[in-house]
């Protein structure tokens, strides 16, 4: 019997020290999406969970601002630089790194978040990468790839059983789960991005010690788009699906 590469991939993934250390949590909360959104630095000793459409981009770009004090445009560039991940570690580094490490995390909005996930990867999407979003979405529905994905069609998805495909619309817990909500020492919001942000690099790079990124990359504007977007059964439907990332996102304080 041949296994496809992709699960003997996980499998690797999940023998490594970081998770054989705390199975029963990161067996929960494992995708094979959320494996590399969990960025370590060893220099600055801070790891951080990058939670796709929460500000993740702008934020890696910043963060290998400070630490190389180069500025470059592409954030997987920035990533490889800046982050190592959960399963570059042997068993004392993951020690470590979970005991002594600054995790901190950005959470947003799940109304927000996931209609952000909607206007950038389907209804604004362009070329390749919005056929193969409109083929997934269209196979899980059961409906011809020639229809206009709306903003419905896609919360019926998520109900269907589309909320783990992608990482733009995974739930928030699962990447926070990889480290535990009450390990992290910092979560910000993104909806108050530069005060927090501010916060954070002092912390990590010392008072007045910090550069903030260019907010204007990949906005789309989904906050002032809410009412427009959102009937009453959409709301029901996302608080439902996001039951949990509403409840971390109400949890945390406001930080002037």
């Amino acid at each position: 019997m041949n296994f496809p590469v992709k699960w003997i991939r996980n499998i690797y993934t999940l023998c490594s020290p970081f998770y054989i250390m705390d199975p029963a949590q990161r067996w929960r909360s494992y995708s094979v999406h959320t494996n590399h959104r969990i960025g370590i630095n060893h220099e600055y000793r801070f790891v951080f969970v990058r939670i796709p459409k929460n500000a993740s981009t702008v934020i890696s770009l910043s963060l290998h601002h400070n630490i190389t004090g180069e500025k470059i445009d592409s954030a997987s560039e920035a990533k490889k630089i800046a982050f190592k991940t959960p399963t570059s570690l042997g068993f004392g580094r993951a020690r470590e790194v979970l005991a002594g490490y600054y995790k901190f995390c950005f959470v947003r909005n799940p109304f927000t978040r996931i209609l952000s996930a909607y206007l950038q990867k389907i209804s604004r999407g362009q070329g390749g990468r919005k056929a193969k979003y409109k083929k997934m979405i269209c196979k899980r529905l059961g409906v011809n790839t020639d229809n206009e994905i709306y903003f419905t069609d896609f919360i019926r998805y998520l109900e269907q059983g589309g909320l783990m495909d992608d990482p733009h619309w995974i739930p928030q817990s699962c990447y926070i789960d990889m480290i535990g909500f009450n390990q992290l020492d910092f979560a910000g919001k993104v909806e108050n991005l530069v005060p927090d942000l501010k916060n954070l690099y002092e912390r990590i790079f010392g008072a007045d010690n910090f550069i903030l990124p260019d907010f204007k990359k990949k906005v789309t504007g989904a906050k002032d788009l809410l009412q427009e977007y959102y009937r009453p059964e959409e709301r029901q439907a996302i608080k439902r699906l996001y039951s949990q990332d509403f409840e971390i996102f109400e949890s945390i304080q406001y930080r002037p």
